[in-house]
């Protein structure tokens, strides 16, 4: 993490960027590979595959990258629990469905050398050896205990204080929110290469497994009563906030603002949900939402 001046001033933190980074460089790069792939894409389908609100998720899901893994909210995540808070929940539970729904995969192998795409686009088939392994992972008996195991076992005081003790148990702390993250949302998004298996009521109560588990979490966070996290009562206070009411404001921004984004997913489902059903009403065709997943290739 990047060293910041203790009396956290506003511009401090807003200028609080580390671009020498080695994942600043990776989320550059990814960046770069994305928009030389889309334009590609673009020019070879005369500017039809890509819609102008998923490259918008992409590049949105992408900064917000940036801003949790070597921006403001890394550098001052060891200083104050509520951001380091809002950290872990914008990476598992904003930019991985944005990034998701942005359905990426094809501009990014559009950048890549004929012979890798071919032979990433051979692994990907049916019969691919990677699509079996993503298969298996985006299963929602695997992804959901995933997700919610990994948010469990990170905010337990031992393994949350070891990551801020440790740059390498940090980086593997972010890393499987991050991508627990993406197991967690495929099953309800289903870009390509892999559509999701759920139909709308099914992703719905898939979603609201995770909610009660969730607030929980928060609940426990919020009410503890004492602090748990010992870390944070070794370095100044943020914005002269106390430790105790720190961790009251952590728990409840997993607990309340967590749950509103969940409930968010839940009223986009219903709506396609509503969509679909409307839809084979009127007699026109019912796309299944295994074929119409929220972030496909398209």
């Amino acid at each position: 993490m990047l060293a910041v001046d203790p009396s956290c001033p506003l511009t401090d933190f807003i200028t609080a960027w580390d671009f020498s980074s080695p994942l600043a460089w990776l989320v550059i790069a990814v960046t770069a590979s994305y928009t030389v792939g889309l334009v590609r894409l673009q020019r070879r389908s005369a500017g039809r595959s890509v819609s102008r609100a998923r490259a918008v998720y992409a590049y949105t899901g992408l900064a917000l990258l940036g801003l949790s893994l070597f921006g403001p909210l890394d550098a001052y995540a060891g200083r104050a629990f509520f951001i380091h808070m809002t950290q872990h929940l914008v990476l598992a539970l904003i930019t991985a469905p944005l990034l998701l729904a942005a359905g990426p995969m094809s501009a990014l192998m559009w950048a890549m050398p004929e012979q890798l795409r071919l032979g990433l686009g051979g692994a990907f088939a049916r019969q691919g050896a990677l699509r079996a392994a993503l298969s298996f992972v985006t299963k929602p008996q695997v992804a959901l205990p995933a997700f919610i195991g990994t948010f469990y076992i990170w905010h337990l005081p031992s393994a949350y204080d070891a990551a801020l003790r440790n740059g390498a148990v940090h980086f593997v702390e972010h890393a499987t929110m991050f991508f627990s993250g993406v197991l967690f949302w495929w099953p309800l998004i289903g870009p390509a290469p892999l559509r999701s298996p759920l139909s709308y009521p099914q992703r719905t109560v898939y979603l609201l497994a995770a909610v009660t588990p969730k607030a929980l979490l928060g609940a426990i966070i919020t009410l503890s009563g004492r602090v748990l996290y010992r870390h944070y009562l070794s370095v100044p206070d943020v914005a002269g906030i106390p430790d105790e009411e720190d961790q009251v404001i952590s728990g409840l921004l997993m607990w309340v603002p967590g749950n509103f984004i969940f409930l968010a997913a839940l009223t986009v489902l219903f709506f396609k949900w509503y969509q679909s059903e409307e839809g084979s009403l009127d007699g026109s065709p019912r796309q299944s939402p295994k074929h119409n997943g929220g972030g496909g290739s398209g």
